[in-house]
């Protein structure tokens, strides 16, 4: 009874420093900001070849570190052609506040901007940039 005591503590202590490490931006990561909610963006391969599909994993923090989740939607342009991607990639949730994007091509070099989405049950949607240069 006291180990499932003390493990059950240590799991209420530890809750907020996991929560915190969601939305901090690893090696190869991206953050980005809205209204003081985080987003981490990570391209799966870490640099993306012209032409090939690639995918994003993302992470949502609330302004406390929390979690935050709602539907999320992604797209990409290249501000310097006034065009987006080809394709429209498909958003599913893998976690809580954690997202993949399939199905991503950047079909040309240069500068794209990525611009996620979160529509959250609660308020406005909050809009989340980075920009990738494509090589």
């Amino acid at each position: 009874m006291r180990r499932t005591a003390a493990l059950f503590l240590l799991c209420i202590l530890l809750a907020p420093l996991t929560a915190q490490a969601h939305c901090a931006a690893g090696p190869g990561e991206r953050m980005a900001v809205a209204d003081d909610y985080r987003a981490v963006l990570r391209f799966e391969p870490a640099a993306p070849a012209v032409g090939k599909p690639f995918r994003l994993y993302l992470a949502f923090c609330d302004p406390t570190g929390r979690p935050a989740a709602g539907r999320v939607t992604v797209s990409a342009e290249m501000p310097a052609h006034g065009h987006g991607m080809d394709y429209a990639p498909s958003v599913r949730a893998v976690g809580p506040g954690r997202y993949l994007a399939e199905g991503l091509l950047l079909h040309m070099p240069g500068l794209w901007r990525f611009a996620v989405d979160l529509h959250r049950p609660e308020g406005p949607p909050l809009r989340f940039t980075a920009d990738h240069a494509q090589r």
